[in-house]
């Protein structure tokens, strides 16, 4: 989702093993989990579950945004307060990061806990939503229709965290940062189809 994500193949792969062992590190930390032989996902299963909808989100979204860049999206008329292109990368970095983080840590608890299976779909959906901006804006060359996805992308953002608050609250403090950021991306979404339209 939003704008120029310009990173380098090599940094792509560093972010995720920076990820991974982070998450490695966290997985004996967790006050609610259940023992080992209780859990119904395996370490292999929440990695897989974890990183391969992300993975896939952020290439969509590279995909149909990188080409774009240079030429249509170089010819739009943006507002004083667009960010230069390359604060995106690193931020959409941070943030995937994050996101990571939260799901590997609500993959983690029991399965009966209150709200976990509705996060998780939540989860999913919003990250469906994110691709789908990227199409809508990029792909499509439309930011009035982005406009469309966004908004309700924002909305089961909001949703997910306070679903994850609910069973893990580091869960839910990581989807903080992201919840500002889309929240910038309505607005500057919203500028661009304004002064374009």
């Amino acid at each position: 989702m939003l704008l120029p994500r310009n990173e380098p193949p090599q940094r792509t792969a560093l972010l995720a093993h920076v990820t991974l062992r982070f998450m490695t590190s966290i997985s004996n930390t967790h006050p609610s989990d259940p023992a080992a032989p209780n859990q119904k996902l395996s370490f292999a299963a929440r990695l897989g579950t974890t990183f391969i909808p992300l993975v896939t989100a952020g290439f969509i979204a590279n995909r149909v945004t990188l080409p774009e860049i240079p030429g249509w999206y170089a010819q739009l008329v943006k507002p004083s307060f667009n960010p230069p292109n390359w604060l995106f990368g690193p931020a959409w970095g941070v943030l995937y990061m994050l996101m990571a983080v939260a799901v590997w840590r609500i993959l983690r608890t029991e399965p009966g806990l209150p709200l976990r299976r509705a996060g998780l779909v939540l989860f999913f959906a919003q990250l469906a939503l994110n691709c789908g901006w990227s199409i809508a804006f990029f792909g499509l060359h439309s930011p009035g229709l982005a406009l469309f996805v966004i908004a309700p992308f924002w909305l089961l953002i909001c949703a997910t965290l306070a679903a994850f608050w609910v069973v893990d609250r580091l869960a839910g403090l990581c989807f903080v940062p992201y919840i500002i950021w889309v929240s910038f991306a309505f607005v500057l979404n919203g500028s661009i189809w304004l002064l374009n339209h």
